[in-house]
């Protein structure tokens, strides 16, 4: 029989065995008339920190951007976390968007929050 490595705080196995996808939340931002929005910047702030992801991970001519990966999933609770969402352009901030992300024992994962929005 073999024996669980689980903790209250994680409860996953030690050996696990998850795809290789790397999960990326993103986020649309559109201008009214349906054209994506250029930011300047963009971060993602978490409870204690900010992240700013990978400019590989945004498309933005689409005018996705990057909200969080895989790689933040230290900062995400089994749960939920609040995670808040801040673009910038020409010097202001533009928009600020909430989500909560949450997570299993391999990726995370989008719990509540629009993936599109229009300015």
């Amino acid at each position: 029989q073999k024996q669980k490595t689980t903790t209250e705080d994680n409860p996953c196995e030690a050996d696990i065995i998850c795809t290789r996808e790397f999960r990326v939340v993103k986020l649309q931002i559109l201008e009214k008339d349906g054209t994506p929005v250029q930011l300047d910047s963009y971060y993602t702030r978490f409870e204690e920190s900010k992240v700013t992801i990978d400019s590989k991970f945004s498309q933005v001519e689409e005018g996705f951007y990057p909200v969080a990966t895989d790689a933040e999933m230290e900062s995400i609770e089994f749960e939920g976390t609040k995670v808040r969402f801040i673009g910038v352009k020409s010097g202001k901030t533009v928009v600020k968007h909430d989500f909560i992300l949450g997570k299993d024992c391999c990726h995370i994962s989008l719990l509540k929050g629009e993936e599109k929005i229009t300015l």
